[in-house]
């Protein structure tokens, strides 16, 4: 679901913006791992080794779910990043949201065993709330900053030259020797 998503996601981001990503990305995560904890708490029926063909499909739904829910809150959030930086300054930003993002299942994974060792069922509630209430959040708060208008380089050759060069309009490092 995470990777599979991406080239609809960032069309959908271009279009519209991040708002109804992150919206999408609360619902995804909310219900992928809400429904992965109920069927996870539910186990095996009475008298049966394997889980039905039904359950097993629901939990390719909720693995499916939860990655292109991750992936709706990451593209949101690169995307108006790096419509936020200048170039100069754009590959550190975007990198920074990226390890944010990459360095959250070893915050839930630390937790998880710190908090909850050998619960299962609370560690998916911890990922259900954990994950889809900062996209929420992100909802009211993420939105690309526009940059200010760059100058051409035209303008930007005028603000360096001296009174005497504009007015004659030659600099000496223009000038061809015969």
């Amino acid at each position: 679901g995470g990777y599979g998503s991406g080239p609809l996601f960032g069309r959908t981001v271009d279009l519209y913006g991040p708002r109804i990503l992150l919206a999408s990305a609360f619902v995804l995560l909310l219900a992928g791992y809400s429904v992965l904890g109920y069927i996870f708490d539910s186990g095996l029926p009475a008298a049966s080794k394997t889980i039905s063909t039904l359950t097993f499909c629901f939990l390719i739904l909720c693995r499916i779910m939860t990655g292109a829910g991750g992936n709706a809150g990451l593209t949101s959030a690169v995307n108006a990043t790096s419509k936020t930086f200048p170039d100069r300054a754009r590959g550190a930003a975007t990198g920074i949201v990226i390890s944010g993002f990459g360095l959250s299942a070893f915050l839930f994974s630390t937790i998880a065993r710190n908090r909850f060792a050998g619960n299962t069922s609370s560690f998916l509630r911890l990922l259900s709330l954990g994950t889809a209430i900062p996209m929420i959040v992100g909802f009211f708060f993420i939105r690309p900053i526009p940059l200010p208008p760059l100058e051409t380089p035209e303008e930007g050759r005028r603000s360096l030259m001296t009174a005497e060069e504009e007015a004659g309009e030659e600099s000496p490092l223009l000038e061809t020797s015969a």
